[in-house]
């Protein structure tokens, strides 16, 4: 797109411009305001905080410093003859897009970025980072066969030397276990099962009777009933079964006088 420049007579590539600033600034924005077309870059938090504190200038003196700071194209836009009211729009616009102008900007754009980092992308691009003390847009821009190479180096780094026990990104702490660690880990376990499977199982007291049964296997007059139907030649109302312990009790007997002489011997 060429438009007329403001401070040159010559036909700019506003486009070109945009890329070509791009290289050395991260965030770089354009942005069109009446006849005038701006090319910025997003204002830094301690900028802001420097010429916002600032006790030498009044509140339109620090518009023009943040709007020259943040200015990239045009050079040396003259702010005093310029339509009323374009400094304190295109500040408007900085602070915006520099998220200076709420809290609330600040909060959203950070809970985007937590929320990237669910990507395993991501994850890998914080190992490396965090390994090797690189800078972050530096990793991002690694094709994917030098990435996985310097997360190679990067897990065995920090989990030897830096005693970091890593669970994400696809690693394993076990893998840089050594075989000693590991072989007591198996013997461990293989103990533990084999001493569970020669342990015996208890029964439930509760369900246990005094003379080793079970109390599921009470019986009950329902029972009773099935087996006076199904025996009916046993007297079972004069039963000692029935009786309990005092129907199984023995007479007493008479260790005196010989078996043939007692009475009912014949």
């Amino acid at each position: 797109m060429k438009i007329d420049t403001v401070n040159d007579e010559n036909k700019v590539d506003i486009t070109d411009l945009y890329f070509e600033f791009k290289t050395k600034w991260r965030n770089v924005f354009i942005y069109r305001l009446g006849e005038y077309d701006f090319i910025y870059r997003a204002l830094g938090r301690k900028e802001y905080k420097d010429i916002i504190n600032d006790k030498r200038f009044n509140n339109f003196e620090k518009e023009d410093i943040i709007c020259d700071k943040c200015l990239l194209y045009p050079k040396y836009f003259d702010w005093d003859n310029c339509d009323a009211g374009v400094p304190t729009e295109l500040l408007k616009n900085i602070l915006k897009n520099s998220y200076l102008d709420t809290i609330e900007s600040q909060t959203s754009v950070l809970d985007y970025y937590r929320s990237e980092m669910y990507d395993l992308d991501n994850q890998i691009t914080a190992i490396i980072a965090e390994a090797f003390n690189l800078d972050i847009e530096i990793v991002e821009q690694w094709d994917v066969e030098k990435t996985m190479k310097y997360l190679s180096r990067a897990e065995w780094t920090l989990h030897n030397l830096r005693g970091i026990p890593l669970k994400d990104a696809g690693v394993r702490q076990d893998n840089y276990e050594n075989e000693e660690i590991q072989y007591n880990k198996t013997q461990q376990k293989e103990s533990k099962t084999k001493k569970q499977t020669n342990t015996p199982s208890k029964k439930n007291d509760s369900d246990a009777t005094i003379r080793g049964g079970s109390r599921k296997n009470k019986l009950t007059p329902d029972l009773l009933r099935e087996l006076k139907a199904k025996y009916p030649d046993i007297n079972w109302e004069n039963d000692d079964g029935l009786r309990g312990i005092k129907g199984l009790q023995q007479q007493e007997i008479d260790l005196d006088t010989p078996p043939a002489l007692r009475p009912g011997f014949y």
